[in-house]
């Protein structure tokens, strides 16, 4: 399945509080994973960068 990985950056959200650790995975809709659930995201060398 592919997707996008976003992460919401604290400064642009002053009022909404999230852990700066938390990615948000945008895909399609899967009724087999449920809220809980553990997955591996797997991404191509150099098509991210976490700093």
């Amino acid at each position: 399945m592919e997707g996008l990985i976003y992460w919401p950056h604290p400064e642009t959200k002053p009022f909404h509080f999230q852990d700066s650790k938390v990615v948000e995975v945008l895909a399609v809709f899967n009724d087999k994973i449920k809220y809980g659930d553990e997955v591996t995201v797997h991404i191509l060398n150099e098509e991210a960068r976490f700093e």
